[in-house]
């Protein structure tokens, strides 16, 4: 007597030896069904049944015993098995907010809701998660019809800074745009806000926000100082008061020095009656620059001294000699007068073309961030602006300087 295993049923099985014979006469066997009387009764019913069929005996000179023929129903008996899974149905996720992705039994089901998926009807797991939310995980009973809906939980807090220059941010070493931030979703946890300005004094601050927590800061940002020394001269080179802008705000009168922020772009000396003097400003940090203005009259003295000789009627009896003489000198004052000023010119420009090197060599730098790409972008075409702006303000200014002197000549040969 035994069990054995007959495809997915257990059997027990009964099997008849002879003993004279020393072999297997007869074997009866009956599914496990949990009634062992009934199962027992069946084993042997066809233990016996069996006894005379064809019984495998040793060899006996090749002769085999035919059992005596046996009438009845015969044929095999049916297992029970089952297909396996469930009934499916189609349901719906939903998340407020949307844009989760969903997943059922730890498998992914969905990338991002609302959506509707197939699943086999009962109980399953399932969960929730979207960036920056809490994740929801709850066991749901699945069955036709079903629409399973999640709220979730921000997981985060707003950042809003505020400050007295629209510097560019750095949020845990990213960049994060300029002052003003208004309410920039930022993980909860600990963080530091800088700003990446080198023409302020460094200045930041450490701070740590809870999840649902909106944090206000303010930085006041102080410049870095440098400072300029200002003389003027009219053209005899007679020393002269005038007033001293620095990126167009008035910061007091020559001679004087005067404490400007780092960054400063253009000093401008100005007084009636003279023509402006501007200088690109390229300075250096708590150190003193010392800037000569040469300021020009309005009037060029080459008509003054046409207006002067027509009222003394000097010129009135000058042979051609002296008039030939006269415009020879004035002519060379106008040449070491154009010669002074594009002299004057090339040092501007020279400090501006270094400047715009400096910009794009910088600009085509790897490490630097998009913002700040921007900055230089936008510095740059300011520069490429004022570099066209000069080529024609000088060229209007040799024109008159030319049409004066012509009118100057003129006056003399007509007297």
């Amino acid at each position: 007597i035994s069990t054995q295993k007959r495809g997915k049923k257990n059997a027990l099985v009964l099997e008849l030896f002879s003993v004279e014979k020393g072999c297997l006469t007869a074997s009866g066997t009956a599914t496990l069904r949990g009634n062992p009387e009934q199962e027992v009764a069946e084993a042997v019913f066809n233990l016996l049944k069996n006894l005379l069929g064809d019984v495998k005996m040793p060899s006996e000179g090749g002769r085999k015993v035919k059992p005596a023929f046996q009438t009845g129903r015969f044929g095999e008996e049916s297992d029970d098995w089952e297909i396996g899974g469930g009934e499916e149905t189609i349901v719906k996720f939903e998340s407020n907010p949307a844009g989760a992705f969903v997943m059922a039994d730890g498998n992914l089901l969905c990338q991002s809701t609302p959506c509707s998926k197939m699943l086999t009807k009962g109980n399953h797991q399932i969960e929730m998660q979207k960036e920056n939310y809490v994740a929801v995980s709850q066991k749901q009973e699945i069955k036709e019809g079903k629409t399973v809906k999640f709220t979730l939980e921000p997981n985060f807090a707003w950042l809003s800074v505020t400050g007295n220059y629209a510097v560019s941010l750095r949020l845990d070493g990213q960049n994060i745009g300029d002052i003003p931030i208004t309410e920039k979703v930022i993980t909860p946890g600990n963080h530091k806000i800088e700003h990446t300005d080198g023409c302020f004094y460094n200045l930041g601050e450490a701070f740590t926000v809870k999840r649902g927590e909106k944090k206000n800061i303010r930085l006041d940002l102080k410049y870095r100082e440098s400072a300029i020394k200002v003389y003027a001269q009219d053209e005899k080179g007679n020393d002269i008061d005038a007033d001293v802008y620095v990126d167009d705000k008035n910061v007091g009168r020559t001679p004087g020095s005067f404490k400007v922020p780092l960054c400063s772009k253009e000093m401008r000396v100005q007084k009636s009656g003279y023509s402006d003097y501007s200088e690109r400003l390229l300075l250096k940090e708590q150190r003193v620059e010392t800037f000569q203005a040469k300021m020009r009259s309005d009037n060029s003295d080459l008509i003054l001294e046409a207006k002067k000789l027509k009222q003394n009627n000097k010129y009135a009896t000058m042979t051609k000699a002296d008039k030939k003489r006269i415009k020879d000198e004035e002519f060379t004052k106008l040449k070491k007068k154009i010669q002074d000023m594009k002299y004057q010119w090339e040092k501007d420009d020279s400090k501006l073309e270094q400047e715009i090197v400096r910009l794009e060599n910088e600009r085509e730098s790897y490490h630097l961030k998009d913002t700040e790409k921007k900055i230089i972008e936008k510095r740059l075409e300011q520069l490429y602006k004022e570099k066209e702006k000069r080529s024609e303000e000088r060229q209007i200014i040799l024109e008159v300087e030319k049409r004066k002197w012509q009118e100057f000549t003129e006056q003399i040969d007509r007297e």
